[in-house]
């Protein structure tokens, strides 16, 4: 085999095995901190618009779903009833 052949090989081993030893990531120290401070002050209940409660990671990983947060229908003008017709009608 070539020089770079071998050398290419010899690389892509070393590699690998330097990706694979990253740090462990932490809920309360990686992740938590950042919530508490940019999120928790709308999504600490579940009494917020989207049901996220992100005082916990329980809350977070409920969440944690590939189901629409929203899907737009309100940004879509409400169809009319029978009291708006009757409030501009002639008999109003």
């Amino acid at each position: 085999m070539s020089y770079r052949v071998v050398t290419s090989l010899l690389m892509l081993f070393l590699s690998g095995g330097a990706a694979a030893q990253g740090p462990d990531i932490s809920y309360t120290r990686d992740i938590q901190p950042t919530f508490t401070e940019k999120c928790v002050a709308c999504h600490a209940c579940y009494d917020s618009a989207c049901q996220l409660n992100l005082g916990s990671g329980e809350g977070a990983a409920r969440g944690a779903t590939k189901a629409p947060v929203y899907d737009g229908e309100r940004r879509q003008a409400a169809a009319p009833t029978r009291l708006f017709y009757d409030a501009f009608g002639k008999r109003a």
